[in-house]
């Protein structure tokens, strides 16, 4: 029980980002934003798609062999938190760094949540499974 609670709260915290993400993209300056187009919107997250691609086809399958899903899932939570955190001073910047910055923040993170999407996932069905067994017999 306790493990769909902790992924209920962190799809909350996902789902939040996705779809604040855009809005603080193309808010103001003056208002905390960062000024962007919707292009330049769609860009962020398109590079950001292509990316979590990449890692998921050749990257995840080797770091999961030589960690295993638990930790890699616990290293993405912890990694996940403090990139958020760094959103407050990507803010601040301006011009290509921020472009750069804010690109490679965005691929990150979608990353880290796939990582623990990931792992809730295995360990809730090996949950189920497990229950289900015992009440089958």
């Amino acid at each position: 029980m306790s493990s769909v609670i902790v992924y209920c709260v962190f799809s909350l915290n996902d789902m939040a980002y996705s779809e604040i993400f855009s809005l603080w993209a193309v808010s103001p300056k003056k208002f905390g934003g960062l000024s962007f187009s919707t292009d330049e919107v769609g860009l962020v997250l398109a590079i950001s798609g292509v990316g979590l691609l990449i890692f998921q086809t050749f990257l995840y399958p080797r770091v999961e062999r030589l960690l295993g899903f638990l930790i890699v899932s616990r290293i993405a939570v912890v990694l996940s938190i403090l990139l958020l955190q760094s959103y407050l001073l990507i803010a601040m910047l301006s011009g290509i760094g921020l472009k750069t910055l804010l690109n490679c923040a965005s691929i990150l993170k979608n990353v880290f949540s796939i990582s623990i999407y990931f792992h809730w996932t295995v360990y809730s069905t090996k949950q189920c499974c497990a229950n289900y067994k015992w009440s089958a017999t």
